[in-house]
Order: C-alpha cells, then sequence, then structure tokens
C-alpha cells in the first residue's frame, strides 16, 4: 500500500517544549540547527525538484507537440506545468513546511522572548 511522508517534529523534542527542558540559550542553539537543516532540505528540495521538473516538461513537452502540433500542445504543456508547480509546493509542506510550522509554533507559545528575538 503507498503512504504519503509527512514530516513532522519529533515527539520527544514536542514533550521536552512543552515541559520546558531547554533553556534560552539551548533553544537558540536547536534553532540555528533547524535553520540549517531546513536550509541543506530545501536546497536539496529545489535541486531535485528541477531535474525532475525539466526532465518530465521536456519529454511531455516534446510528446505532445509531436502528437498534437504546437498551437493546439500548449494548453496541455501550461496544465503538465502548473500541476509540476502544485506537486512542488505540497511536497515542499510535506517534507519541510509542517516541520518547521511546528518549531515555531511551540517557541511561540512555550518560549515567546526567544521566539520573538531570535526565532523570528
Amino acid at each position: 500500500m503507498a503512504m504519503i511522508y509527512v514530516a513532522t517534529l519529533d515527539a520527544d523534542m514536542r514533550r521536552a517544549i512543552k515541559n520546558k527542558r531547554f533553556s534560552d540559550e539551548e533553544v537558540c542553539q536547536l534553532n540555528v540547527q533547524f535553520e540549517e537543516k531546513w536550509r541543506k532540505q530545501i536546497k536539496a528540495f529545489a535541486v531535485s525538484m528541477t531535474i525532475v521538473s525539466v526532465m518530465l516538461i521536456g519529454l511531455g513537452s516534446y510528446t505532445m507537440i509531436k502528437a498534437a502540433g504546437l498551437p493546439d500542445a500548449l494548453p496541455y504543456i501550461l496544465f503538465y506545468v502548473l500541476a509540476l508547480v502544485f506537486i512542488g509546493v505540497v511536497t515542499w509542506f510535506f517534507s519541510i513546511g509542517i516541520t518547521k510550522m511546528q518549531w515555531k509554533s511551540l517557541i511561540r507559545k512555550y518560549y515567546p522572548d526567544v521566539f520573538y528575538l531570535h526565532v523570528l
């Protein structure tokens, strides 16, 4: 059975934040580590999505133009591009965005001073 992978913040990390087990300095250090991790993930995601998109758009455009001709294939090509953009946004959200939102929400709620000084 196929599954959709959803990256979330670790349950132990969420529990530790809710119980305020970290000092303000540790939260700042964790934030720096998370930001670095997300930056690397975003870069890798952008590279892989670009490669896949160029390959799919190139092959799909060629096939559609060959089958239908250039003016008739343009709406299909546009739909293809928009579908890839939508898939890219949804994939980014499930692989990176949810974790980022969870982290910022927890820090905003349980460490408001640190959030407004360092995390924003």
